[in-house]
């Protein structure tokens, strides 16, 4: 039969446990080519973003979108976006637009859980046009992992400490 202890130590675990939630595992934009916000003398080829985690490919399944549009709305990219780890990248068929130009993304990292933004980057001199307003996901450069490292950490100490409490607890029941 459980004692007093072993009650506390199990609720201490499942509290340290309960904060670490699915929700903070979502994919976060950590860089673009061409940055976000950038003006530009000319508009590159691609579009790239950089993503804090590997972005889960399922077959031919279009799980993972880029595209990249022009300040009339245009798309002006070819489409078939590229991924490799955590990189999404499309190419440009238009070399020779100006203005300002959107970003949007939709993602589904390795875990499975999508997350989605945009963000505008301009070419020439900066448009007057008003941007639309961005759902982009603020880059902390940092994975699932390197945000929840510390917790991981001190639940690992509580089950190595409860093991050993309970190994030397077991020892004194038997010799008494």
């Amino acid at each position: 039969m459980p004692n007093r202890g072993h009650i506390a130590l199990a609720l201490l675990f499942l509290w340290l446990v309960q904060p670490i939630s699915p929700a903070a595992a979502h994919s976060s934009l950590i860089s673009a080519t061409p940055a976000v916000n950038a003006t530009l003398v000319k508009l590159p080829g691609y579009v790239a973003a950089t993503f804090d985690e590997n972005l889960l490919l399922i077959g031919g399944a279009k799980m993972n979108i880029l595209q990249v549009s022009d300040a009339n709305g245009k798309d002006i990219d070819v489409g078939n976006p590229t991924v490799v780890g955590p990189v999404l990248r499309v190419d440009i068929q238009d070399s020779n637009g100006k203005g300002l130009f959107t970003v949007n993304w939709r993602v589904v990292s390795g875990d499975g859980h999508p997350a989605q933004g945009s963000y505008h980057f301009s070419v020439g001199s900066t448009s007057q046009v008003a941007a639309p307003t961005q759902n982009i996901t603020a880059p902390s450069g940092k994975s699932f992992w390197n945000r929840q490292r510390e917790r991981i950490y001190l639940v690992i100490a509580v089950i190595m400490a409860l093991g050993i409490w309970l190994l030397f607890d077991r020892r004194r029941r038997t010799v008494l």
